[in-house]
């Protein structure tokens, strides 16, 4: 006999947590895979995994921040990686329930300001990197891997 699950574990399975302040537009939007005209789509783990950085992390930062905060790059495929020459392995890649996202409020002083209020903060990141010239705030997450490692190259 061939023992199938009940809809309500499958449908448990599929469900996507949804982000409060974030659309999967800005999460997978690259102007560098646009402009070389191909698409940079998520597989549905991948964007499983997306769900949860948002989540978990940047609808926390934004609440934290209290105001908007913007997506630089989060969602890489593999073609855009290289393209924007990022490290192999890359947690952008949304492999092995990893994510990361580069965000920014617009002005270097507020994300240095961003970036030392998360130093302290209880929000569940794995990596905290304030980026050169304070123009970005990389952050990644991964559900079962919790390290804090904080590092800044302003």
């Amino acid at each position: 006999m061939v023992c199938l699950p009940k809809r309500a574990e499958i449908m448990q399975q599929i469900t996507l947590r949804i982000p409060k302040y974030f659309s999967l537009k800005e999460l997978i939007h690259s102007d560098t895979a646009c402009k070389r005209g191909y698409a940079n789509i998520p597989s549905y783990k991948q964007l499983r995994t997306l769900c949860e950085l948002a989540v978990n992390v940047l609808d926390p930062i934004r609440e934290l921040y209290g105001s908007q905060i913007y997506v630089n790059s989060c969602y890489r495929c593999d073609r855009l990686n290289h393209d924007v020459e990022g490290v192999n392995g890359s947690y952008h890649l949304c492999k092995d329930d990893h994510a990361a996202a580069d965000i920014t409020t617009g002005n270097a002083l507020q994300n240095k300001s961003l970036f030392l209020k998360l130093c302290q903060s209880e929000i569940p990141f794995n990596e905290l990197q304030l980026g050169k010239a304070a123009a970005y705030i990389h952050v990644s997450y991964c559900e079962w891997h919790r390290v804090k490692e904080i590092t800044s190259k302003a």
